[in-house]
């Protein structure tokens, strides 16, 4: 309940646009559609990317990795993701950017935020 007032207290003070639709046409026909000179691009999805069926996650793998091609030094894209992977006890934490195309580990974290494990850094 902690968080729960938490999160509630900060949408009150940051009020953020949402928009109910679609998530991967979403991502293709308006977040990615352009990527803007002079601006970092992010697409971020948590304990999402397992909820789609196999074909809706192959295609936003391509929508991202066609906006990745795309990207340049002055308009890179960034794909921050937390997702379940091999590890039952924890979610995978990775950040990939493009124009390169690199992938980092950043570390585990519980599937729920009540903790994170850097990678490279002591707790």
């Amino acid at each position: 309940m902690e968080r729960t007032r938490a999160a509630l207290q900060i949408a009150r003070e940051h009020p953020a646009l949402v928009e109910k639709g679609d998530a991967l046409a979403w991502l293709r026909d308006k977040r990615l559609k352009v990527l803007e000179p002079g601006t970092v691009h992010v697409v971020y999805h948590s304990i999402a990317w397992q909820y789609l069926p196999p074909d809706a996650r192959a295609v936003g793998e391509t929508i991202i990795a066609e906006a990745g091609r795309r990207a340049t030094e002055d308009a890179p894209l960034a794909r921050l993701q937390m997702e379940m992977d091999d590890d039952p006890d924890s979610a995978a934490l990775s950040l990939q950017i493009w124009p390169t195309g690199e992938t980092r580990e950043l570390g585990r974290i519980d599937p729920h935020g009540r903790w994170v494990r850097w990678k490279g850094w002591e707790a």
